[in-house]
């Protein structure tokens, strides 16, 4: 942030001050890949939420919310206390929505009640909020040791201990011969930080650098075969190599300007959608248009896809109040 002065006079210096704000360019190919796992992410609980199951397609898809965390790793966190503000009013907002809607539904009778319930699912739910929230606060020590010249090896125990202890007790073998303790389930801050710290030494090492194009393609059949058969939790090696190989083809993939604009112009309501529809109205939601659409298309994965694309959409669409007064009050600083 900078502040530039506009004039000034012979006999004393009487200026305007106006504050100049730089934004930080958005890549729109990675902003195609954060879309992208967005919409992956809506397919993944139009499967897990809904009427349909599909293990093989929901196992592939869960490394989508891994690919999120990969993004702010390779790009890095620096973490204030007004991100993470920023980061709850997110979560705020999507509580209000889910109270709001849960009120006009008639789950709740009375706004009091509807606010209680936004209240309750912001304190005790949203999961990925408060992980991702553990994680930015954890950012500056994963900052320090990979980015400040540290040897990479520091890091090991950490991968270790989400990817071998973490992930091991997720197998359906060989899980009670390690011990049991808190804080090591996939959905934890300590996974989110792992996969950011890995993400990190990627960008360190210049693996965008390093690996070619044809075996990234090789390397896909192989995790996505992995992933499918039931390796691919989120703190799964395999689904963060999966991730990762997304974002490295993305990083390479070159999009029309119009295309460009039109992702930069989503990626900032990518995380509200997430919030907005992971509630108990959400999942009404789901499972009222698949079995709609089931009456229409007798195949399972239309319903499931057409299901996955109308929960994006209507999520954008509540996201737009909160997008709209935070351009108004971006245009109030200026």
């Amino acid at each position: 942030m900078r502040y530039r002065i506009r004039y000034s006079n012979e006999n004393g210096v009487y200026f305007r001050i106006k504050r100049v704000t730089h934004k930080v360019k958005r890549n729109p190919s990675i902003e195609l890949y954060r879309v992208g796992l967005m919409l992956g992410i809506c397919l993944l609980h139009s499967i897990s939420f809904g009427l349909f199951k599909c293990a093989w397609a929901s196992n592939i898809l869960a490394s989508c919310v891994v690919g999120f965390v990969f993004i702010s790793g390779w790009f890095g966190v620096k973490f204030n206390w007004l991100k993470l503000i920023k980061l709850y009013g997110i979560g705020l907002y999507a509580a209000f929505v889910f109270g709001l809607l849960s009120w006009l539904t008639g789950d709740v009778n009375t706004v009091g009640d509807a606010v209680i319930l936004g209240w309750h699912k912001l304190i005790h739910g949203f999961w990925f909020l408060h992980a991702y929230a553990v994680m930015m606060m954890l950012a500056p020590l994963v900052n320090a040791l990979i980015d400040g010249g540290g040897r990479i090896s520091n890091i090991y125990p950490l991968l270790c201990l989400v990817w071998l202890w973490g992930f091991g007790r997720t197998l359906p073998f060989g899980a009670e011969l390690l011990p049991q303790t808190a804080g090591l389930d996939a959905y934890g801050g300590i996974t989110l930080t792992a996969i950011y710290a890995a993400a990190r030494v990627c960008r360190r090492i210049k693996i965008d650098e390093r690996m070619k194009t044809r075996w990234l393609m090789a390397d896909l059949p192989i995790l996505l075969t992995a992933t499918a058969i039931g390796f691919g939790n989120y703190n799964s090696p395999f689904a963060f190599a999966l991730a990762a190989v997304y974002f490295l083809l993305f990083k390479r993939l070159r999009i029309s300007s119009k295309l460009g604009t039109f992702v930069v112009w989503l990626a900032p309501s990518m995380f509200s959608v997430y919030l907005i529809h992971t509630n108990d109205v959400g999942v009404r939601f789901i499972l009222g248009i698949q079995d709609f659409c089931f009456g229409y298309f007798t195949n399972k994965m239309i319903c499931i896809v057409l299901c996955g694309i109308l929960v994006f959409i209507c999520a954008l669409v509540l996201d737009a109040p909160r997008r709209l007064c935070v351009h108004i009050l971006k245009k109030g600083e200026m």
